[in-house]
C-alpha cells in the first residue's frame, strides 16, 4: 500500500488523529468528523 499523500492529505490525518485523542478524552462527539475524514483519505481495498 502506497501512502503517496499531499502536503495537504498529511495536515488533515493529522487533524484527525488529534481531534481522536480529543474525543478519547472526553468528547465523543467529536470523532464522528474524524471517522470521514480517514476514510476520504484511507479509501477502501477493492476485494478480489
Amino acid at each position: 500500500m502506497s501512502h503517496d499523500l499531499t502536503l495537504q492529505q498529511w495536515a488533515l490525518a493529522c487533524l484527525a488523529a488529534v481531534g481522536i485523542g480529543v474525543s478519547k478524552s472526553g468528547l465523543p462527539g467529536v470523532s464522528l468528523l474524524h471517522v470521514v475524514l480517514f476514510a476520504q483519505l484511507f479509501p477502501g481495498l477493492q476485494s478480489t
